[in-house]
Formats: C-alpha cells, structure tokens, sequence
C-alpha cells in the first residue's frame, strides 16, 4: 500500500496543529497570566521598598531634630508631677522678685475645646502673688520663655498699701495679684 505523500504531509501537519492547540497555546496562555502575575508583584515590591525607603529618611529627619522634638514634649508631657509644676511656679516667682501668698490647684479636668483621640488634661492654678508690677511682668515673661506652655486665663490686682517701700525718693508700689494660670498634659 503506497501512501500519497501530499496526503500524509497534510495530515501531519493538522494533527501537529491540533497538538499545537491542545497542548501548547494552553501552556502559552498559561505563561502570559504568570508573566503579568510578576510583573505586578514586582511593581508592588517596588512601591513597597519605595516606601520603606521613605521611612527610613523621614527616621533619619526625626532623629535629625531630636532635640526639638524633646522640647516640645518637655511642653505638654505625659503626666506631669504637680509637685514638679508648684516647684518650677515657685522658683520663677522667686526670680522675679515676687512672694507668694498663697497657690492653689483649682482644677484638673480633660480640656473640652480639644476634639481627639488622645484626651488632653489642663491643670489650672491659682496664684496670689505680692510684689511691683516690673516683678510681675518679668514673672510672665519668664513663663512666655519658659518650654512648658502656660496660658494665664485670669490676672487681677489691688494695691498693697501697707506694704509700700520707699526706694532712693522714688516710692516703690506694692501690689498685690492674683492669676490663673493653666497649663495641659495628656
């Protein structure tokens, strides 16, 4: 039996096409979605390693400003010790040539006026202090400079009469002040 060799040449080639599709363009197809699959997983390793890249500078930044940073933690901290808060009000009304009468923690209550998730408490103290008026200014002017954020809500005044000094003819007024004076914590 003698074969036609066009006939078998044909016929190879259709049952190598049909291979072609059963076999081979599934594994292609196949080869083409892992392809794309890598090239995604590379793009986000890239942004990913874009990212921690940017971590770390913006690390390096803050370790950079540290001593900034520590200032304005010293500012509002964690939980101050009121004991800290009284010694450090004593000694600047010292500094500044005023006596204290009397000091008082009036209140010590969340700040409502803050919309967060970390509550900030303020402290609030009443101080009544005796002394001239230049020794009152530099007392606000030693907390204005000072790194712990004070806000005096509340000054009031009345002229100490008995306590009056006589300084070189010029007559020294003696007043005598009372403040609120506030400060947060969180």
């Amino acid at each position: 039996m003698e074969v036609n060799r066009s006939i078998s040449t044909v016929l190879i080639i259709i049952i190598t096409l049909v291979l072609v599709f059963l076999f081979v363009m599934p594994k292609y197809a196949e080869t083409k979605k892992l392809e794309g699959e890598v090239s995604l997983k590379s793009s986000e390793l890239n942004g990913l390693s874009l990212y921690y890249q940017k971590i770390s500078d913006l690390k390096k930044e803050i370790e950079k400003r540290k001593e900034s940073l520590d200032k304005i933690e010293s500012s509002l901290p964690v939980d101050p010790p009121l004991s800290g808060l009284v010694y450090f009000l004593q000694s600047k009304t010292t500094a500044s040539s005023l006596a204290i009468r009397s000091m008082a923690l009036s209140q010590q209550a969340t700040n409502p006026k803050v919309k967060s998730v970390v509550k900030i408490k303020k402290i609030t103290f009443l101080l009544d202090v005796v002394g001239s008026y230049q020794a009152m200014r530099n007392f606000v002017r030693s907390l204005e400079r000072s790194s712990r954020i004070f806000e005096i809500e509340n000054i009031s005044f009345s002229s100490a009469s008995s306590l009056q000094a006589k300084v070189s003819q010029n007559v020294l007024q003696i007043y005598s002040f009372k403040l609120q004076i506030s400060t947060n914590s969180y």
